[in-house]
């Protein structure tokens, strides 16, 4: 017993001293991190599906790393729910400039197409876009919802009309046949929805 509590002694002192040799004389660093080509990675789950480009420096030391460079995607993919609440893609920033990674920019913008919930002759085959973008830092992300669309365009309105899958109109409230609407434009939605294929990432320094 005494040998042991001897060893886990040594232990104890051995990385306490590694770990300040690490604070003390900390390791600059100069890594570059790219795709071999456009789009060559992927993100692939059912609330995100799209292909992005790397292209980052790790710079600083491994006291406080920095990243410049950034990420992007090239119009294409998802965000939401798979075949339920599907945004597609129209930008896709996240970008840094020599800053620690919890202070990189976002700059995302998206958009789904509603049909409206009434039923008239000049509205029945007529959608209009609902737009979500996404702006800020990493860690203070907000969501900023936008239409117009006719009527209130609040971000509450907006967030219902998402919710109820077509355009409401006499104040917020869908006529009796927007049930029939909602499904047939899910429907559509689901049909036009493609499996996203993409390659693996060389990584190069």
């Amino acid at each position: 017993l005494t040998m042991f509590n001897n060893f886990v002694a040594r232990l104890r002192k051995t990385g306490a001293q590694e770990e300040k040799i690490s604070v003390a004389s900390p390791i600059n660093l100069s890594l570059h991190v790219s795709d071999s080509q456009m789009d060559s990675i992927a993100v692939v789950t059912p609330f995100a599906t799209f292909p992005l480009s790397v292209d980052i420096w790790v710079l600083g030391n491994t006291v406080r790393p920095l990243l410049r460079g950034d990420i992007t995607n090239t119009n294409s993919g998802f965000i939401g729910v798979r075949e339920v609440y599907e945004f597609e893609l129209k930008n896709l920033l996240i970008s840094w400039n020599d800053v620690p990674w919890q202070n990189g920019i976002i700059d995302v913008s998206s958009s789904q197409e509603l049909p409206y919930c009434s039923e008239t002759s000049e509205k029945e085959k007529e959608t209009c876009p609902i737009n979500l973008d996404l702006q800020g830092t990493i860690t203070n992300l907000q969501a900023v919802p936008s239409s117009n669309c006719g009527g209130e365009s609040s971000a509450a309105s907006i967030y219902y009309n998402i919710l109820l899958g077509c355009i409401a109109e006499n104040n917020g409230e869908p006529t009796g046949t927007s049930l029939q609407v909602r499904q047939s434009a899910r429907s559509s939605r689901r049909l036009r929805t493609r499996p996203l294929e993409a390659t693996t990432s060389v990584i190069s320094t």
